[in-house]
């Protein structure tokens, strides 16, 4: 039976890390435990009902973060989205006035959608983390994606870019 990791983001320690030293502890979970990393950098994460057009939204009052969830999406697709709405925490919180919706918010420039789109990429789908799962056989893209707890179009998007 394998080990199972534990969990990052819960030490004393972690209040002394920087977001992206708590991004890199999180990745090495399989799968990434998204919503507890959100949790350790202080946002708050709920799901809700909104207009079908959204898949969530990110609002920020003062230096904190809450992100919304489109209950409608499936748990794997909710995970890429919280990536996607982390990536606009840790990466453009300085560009953030009041509210980010997705998809697309003309409000966020394109090139910032993509920063975040590459961040949860890389959260979710490490290289490394796929290098060790076929390692131990699982190979398949179906079989990784349920491994790693994301859509099967995501990893086919993510296996598209990488040399594994």
């Amino acid at each position: 039976m394998e080990d199972e990791p534990k969990p990052a983001g819960n030490s004393m320690n972690d209040i002394r890390k920087t977001p992206m030293e708590m991004v890199h502890d999180f990745r090495k979970q399989i799968p990434v435990d998204v919503r507890g990393l959100a949790l350790a950098l202080g946002a708050s994460v709920e799901q809700g009902w909104m207009d079908p057009s959204l898949t969530g939204s990110l609002k920020k009052a003062e230096e904190e973060f809450l992100i919304t969830l489109n209950g409608d999406n499936s748990p794997k697709q909710q995970r890429i989205i919280l990536a996607h709405l982390l990536g606009h925490c840790i990466l453009h919180s300085h560009l953030i006035q009041e509210t980010v919706t997705e998809p697309y918010d003309p409000g966020i420039m394109e090139q910032q959608e993509n920063e975040a789109n590459e961040f949860a990429m890389d959260l979710l789908l490490p290289i490394e983390s796929i290098k060790e799962l076929r390692a131990k056989g699982i190979t398949t893209p179906g079989a990784l994606a349920e491994r790693l707890q994301v859509p099967l179009a995501a990893m086919n998007s993510r296996l598209a870019g990488i040399e594994v």
